[in-house]
């Protein structure tokens, strides 16, 4: 989450993986840790984070997000089923 790509013709795309808040590639019991800080004014988030913690595309970023982030990260739910949902 936050690199960029940059085409030939200049353009920027940030990519953002969702559930991997921190950047780090992977999808880990921080990143729902820094969602439940986002959700009570702790942290800010930058338009990478924000798309990657919204999770199941909702408008903001909640608990909810942090509790499918979490699940995520021990296995008690498949994070590519986020993007499957999502492409509905």
């Amino acid at each position: 989450t936050g690199d960029k790509l940059v085409l030939d013709d200049g353009t920027e795309i940030v990519i953002s993986v969702l559930g991997d808040i921190n950047g780090d590639g992977e999808v880990a019991t921080s990143d729902a840790r820094l969602v439940l800080r986002k959700t009570v004014n702790l942290e800010t988030f930058n338009d990478a984070q924000d798309t990657a913690a919204r999770v199941d595309g909702g408008e903001k970023v909640d608990v909810a997000h942090a509790r499918k982030i979490l699940r995520a990260s021990v296995n008690l739910e498949n994070a590519e089923d986020w993007y499957k949902a999502l492409a509905k």
